[in-house]
This record gives C-alpha cells, structure tokens and sequence, in this order.
C-alpha cells in the first residue's frame, strides 16, 4: 500500500497561524468583549473587585459566608475556521480573580484568592482534610506521626488524643495554609478593616438566588469584531499589522462604548457639520485617524482589512 509523503520539517505556531481560514478569506478574528471596559463592581463581580482593590479580609468574609465565585471575565477571543476553513477552533482571554490581584500588583489577596478558586475550606475538619494543599497534609503527617512516637501521649484518652491532633492541625491550617487572614475572622466575626457598606453588600449577595456572571459564551456579547487577513509569511514583520489593529481597534472599542453605535454613526456626521460635542468629537476623531493608519499600515505590507460591527 502507497502512503503519501508527509512533509514532517520542523514548523512553528507562527506559520500554522498564517494559514488559517476566516470566512471568505484568510485570517483569525479577534473581538474585543465589552467587559475589557466595564467597570469591576462588588455586586457584578465580588471577588474580582477584592483582587482590583487588594480587600484581603473582605475576600475571606464573602468566601466564609458562602458568596460564589463568578467565571472569570472574558475581554477578548480569537476565533478561525482553521487551516482551509474545516477545522474551527476559538481561543478566549480571561481574567480569575488571582489573575487580576496579580495585575493590581496584591500579592497576598491573590495568594488567598487563590485557595477560595480551589475550593480550600477556611475551618479545618477531619472530614474537610483532603480539600487542603498537598504540602499542609504533608506537615499534618508528621506532626501525628510526632505525637505518636511520644510516650506521653499514650497516656491520654484516646477523645483527648484525637481533641490534641484536631487543635494541632487547625492551628497549622490558621498559621500556615489562611496565614493572611484576620484572627477576628476565626471567631465568626468580619474584621474592622471591612466598612460597614461592604459587609452590608455582602450579605445581599449571600442572598441571591441565582447567581449572575460574566460567562465566555460562544455568543458575544457587545464587541468590536475585525480580521486580520495576511498574505505569504515573512519573518520579522508578521506582528506589526497585528500591534496596529490591536491598538487600534482598542480605541474603536472604547469610542463605541463610550457613545453606542449609533452614538458613534450620529456623532460622526455631526463632526462633519462642524455640531458635534468637544467629548464626542475628541473620541471619534481618535478611533477614525488610527482607523485610517491601520488600512494604510496593513495596504504597505499587502495586508487586507475586513471590519466587522
């Protein structure tokens, strides 16, 4: 039996990119989510916005009073229909809670934010043991195996062992694993470094029935969509028509959100007929000018354009 002949040279992400299929021509398509610009609010997205501002204690207050976690927050998605449009494929940007602590430069909130995402209990229980970091279990393991090789601890009841063993791992749990948290918290009481507005609010979100998010749906929701079309591969240059469009097209989107679709068609006559805002007329001058320096920027390399609203 003949095989065909595979061509198995060594090829990069770079070139595989190039061959992609969007539509009718080549490309990926990338699409700018509306919450890239959307304000982090305590009621929309609660632990997000502890990661923005560094609320440590408050994160622990919601997580201990059984607030849910919300998906993360999707700003961008590139999407394809792959190499000669039969294998589609889509690859979202998202943000976690611990992810964005580490962008507001909070190390320790994102530490913590980052043992509520792995659902870690706050209370340590027998029963709740094996939700813990396997490098806690680990140091649980020796200091039983500690108690265990002293002869004064078989003096005990065995319910005083077990009373000895249960304090000795919550207190490693409190000091080790939840080390950044409030002491005030182990007692069922929220820190006075919460205000009292945020607890308010975070009892209401206890509240909620059903629990809303910013879910990566395979539908989008308000976003500028373009594609970014490119013709035979060179090295060195294959990330410039990107840059372009990408900075581009970030200020398109903040002028849409600023002033709608129609806002924008409406404002840009108006900026023709000389009526149009200062604010207005400031954003749609920047999201026209760096348009028309990307269709020239993408025409010099032999780069077509295809914008989507």
């Amino acid at each position: 039996m003949s095989t065909q002949a595979q061509d198995l040279r060594p090829r990069s992400l770079l070139e595989l990119i190039s061959t992609q299929q969007t539509g009718h021509g080549p490309g990926i398509r990338l699409e700018f989510r509306e919450d890239l610009l959307a304000s982090v609010t305590l009621d929309r997205w609660p632990y997000h916005y502890c990661a923005v501002h560094g609320l440590t204690d408050l994160a622990v207050h919601l997580y201990a009073t059984g607030v849910q976690e919300r998906p993360p927050i999707c700003i961008a998605a590139f999407r394809s229909q792959g190499l000669q449009g039969k294998t589609p494929w889509q690859k979202t940007l998202s943000f976690s809670p611990s992810e964005v602590a580490c962008l507001a430069g909070h190390e320790e909130t994102a530490e913590i934010l980052r043992l509520i995402q792995q659902g870690v209990p706050i209370h340590w229980t027998r029963g709740s043991h094996h939700a813990f970091p396997s490098a806690y279990k680990a140091q649980v393991r020796l200091l039983v195996e500690g108690c265990i090789s002293c002869p004064a601890f078989y003096t005990l009841p065995r319910p005083a062992q077990q009373a000895v063993l249960e304090d000795v791992a919550t207190s490693l749990a409190r000091t080790t694993v939840w080390r950044h948290v409030d002491k005030s918290l182990w007692n069922g009481c929220h820190p006075d470094s919460i205000p009292h507005d945020q607890v308010e609010a975070a009892a209401a979100l206890t509240r909620e029935v059903e629990v809303s998010g910013n879910a990566a749906q395979d539908v989008p929701n308000l976003a500028y969509q373009f594609r970014l079309a490119a013709g035979p591969l060179r090295r060195g240059c294959a990330f410039g028509p990107l840059l372009r469009c990408g900075v581009g097209l970030a200020c398109m989107a903040t002028s849409r959100a600023l002033l709608g679709f129609r806002g924008l068609v409406a404002n840009s006559i108006a900026l023709l007929t000389g009526m149009a805002a200062p604010g207005a007329t400031l954003s749609v001058l920047m999201g026209l000018a760096i348009q028309v320096a990307i269709d020239q920027g993408l025409q010099q390399r032999g780069v077509s354009s295809d914008n989507v609203v």
